[in-house]
């Protein structure tokens, strides 16, 4: 066995790249979390199929490298959907090619990532995304840190076991099924155990300043205990159904949850920037379930008008909305009322917001003919 080294140059290259990247490829899960979620498994093999049981209890460290195999690719989300490392068909390929059982216990630790992501994807960083929309910027990289926080030092010096051995075997495996959009696989992973050694740093020297600094960007025991128990409980759901579980039918990236929460996050930011009446107990109480709701099914939010009469008078007017059924639309006279209602409300907006605002909240039909009226007496 080698010993993997640091090299504290890359460092800055890493968080470069990072910011280069985006916060689309900002880690959900950071690689504790991931960790802490896997030696869990361990401890109930007896929840799990025979097989895989069997196969983890014999090779723990294959299993738990696996598991922080998948972020291993820097600027993953750069790749096409077919070649992404956090791709259903990609993970299969990793477990189907396997031709050594070290390898099949390995390629299920990289499945048990992707199952664990379900939960960060597409409720815990979309969620949190609409929570503080009172912010400019939802910081992912701030949420993965907290919630790395509450990993215990056990789980830190396994981290350091796994960083100290070398897994040259399943890094050729990898080599060959995954294919990297900005660097070779050898630097990719190079620069994944920088990044996993500065998260450890940022942990210990900056994140309890930064917790201090924001002390509204609050994770509480209760939403940690809630997203280990939903993450680990579809780990268990793929190691005791294999294959054919029905996750597998959840995309692991949660494309669609995080381009909706980034929508609904600058619409409430803009509207409470004009109108500073939004009550965000109102948005957590009307959010929180519906994305909870879509780790089973697909992701229905309520229409706008629902939306602001609940910020108005109380979520409990969208009871018929968002339970895994798509809201009802609007007729045009409830556009026009929505319309007309905001407009009292709003501070002196200017003409380009109006319109915009106006165009993103009516449909394209009534926006382009009221559009054209106003042409029409304009020119008379």
């Amino acid at each position: 066995m080698g010993t993997s080294s640091f090299h504290p140059g890359l460092t800055l290259v890493v968080l470069f790249l990072v910011l280069l990247a985006g916060e689309h490829s900002a880690l959900a899960w950071g690689p504790a979390t991931h960790l802490d979620f896997g030696l869990q498994v361990l401890k109930e093999l007896l929840l799990l199929a025979p097989p895989v049981a069997a196969l983890i209890r014999r090779f723990p460290l294959d299993f738990l490298y696996g598991t922080l195999a998948p972020d291993i690719t820097v600027g993953k989300n750069l790749s096409p959907y077919a070649l992404h490392c956090h791709n259903w068909r990609v993970a299969r390929s990793v477990l189907e090619l396997a031709e050594r059982d070290h390898l099949r216990a390995f390629a299920w630790g990289y499945l048990s990532h992707l199952a664990a992501d379900i939960v960060a994807h597409n409720y815990f960083v979309p969620f949190k995304m609409v929570q503080h929309f009172h912010r400019r910027r939802a910081a992912h990289a701030y949420w993965e840190i907290r919630f790395d926080t509450w990993v215990g030092e056990e789980t830190w010096q396994v981290a350091r076991t796994l960083s100290t051995r070398a897994f040259r075997e399943h890094d050729s495996h990898l080599r060959n099924i995954i294919v990297g959009p900005l660097f070779s696989f050898p630097v990719n992973k190079q620069i994944f155990n920088s990044l996993m050694l500065a998260n450890r740093l940022l942990r210990r020297r900056q994140a309890v300043r930064a917790v201090q600094r924001n002390a509204s960007l609050v994770l509480d025991a209760g939403e940690v205990e809630e997203c280990r128990r939903l993450s680990l409980e579809r780990m268990r759901a793929l190691l005791r159904d294999g294959l054919d579980a029905e996750i597998l039918q959840v995309d692991p990236t949660g494309h669609r949850n995080l381009l909706i929460a980034r929508q609904l996050h600058r619409d409430l930011y803009q509207w409470q920037r004009q109108e500073q009446l939004i009550d965000r107990r109102l948005v957590e109480r009307i959010y929180r379930p519906l994305f909870r709701a879509s780790l089973d099914a697909r992701l229905e939010l309520p229409a706008a008008t629902e939306l602001l009469q609940a910020l108005e008078q109380g979520p409990e007017i969208l009871a018929g909305a968002g339970r895994g059924q798509a809201a009802r639309r609007p007729g045009p006279r409830s556009w026009m009322l929505l319309m007309a209602r905001a407009k009292r409300r709003w501070r002196k907006p200017s003409a380009s917001r109006r319109q915009k605002a106006w165009r993103q909240l009516m449909p394209r039909g009534l926006f382009e003919k009221v559009s054209r009226r106003r042409r029409r007496k304009r020119k008379r």
